[in-house]
């Protein structure tokens, strides 16, 4: 998983590598993984409808988790009381 996606100021490196752990740290971590597995499954896979098996079994997976249960409940519940 390539985290390069930003060009920062050598000063800055610091703050946005912080900001960017932070944000990755409220992921849950069989999420994180799945998409590590699939990004490298798209890559190396036999076709597209190989992949798209693979990512319907992978996130399957993930939702089955209950760190991931969890983490939806909190997002549910955060939108309700917004509107």
């Amino acid at each position: 998983m390539g985290f390069l996606n930003a060009a920062v100021e050598q000063e800055a490196l610091g703050g946005r590598a912080n900001r960017m752990l932070d944000r990755l740290a409220g992921y849950p971590r069989a999420a994180l993984a799945a998409q590590k597995r699939l990004s490298e499954t798209w890559q190396n896979a036999g076709g597209l409808r190989e992949s798209m098996r693979a990512s319907v079994r992978e996130f399957t997976r993930v939702l089955e988790e209950e760190e991931t249960r969890d983490k939806v409940r909190t997002y549910r519940e955060r939108a309700q009381d917004s509107s």
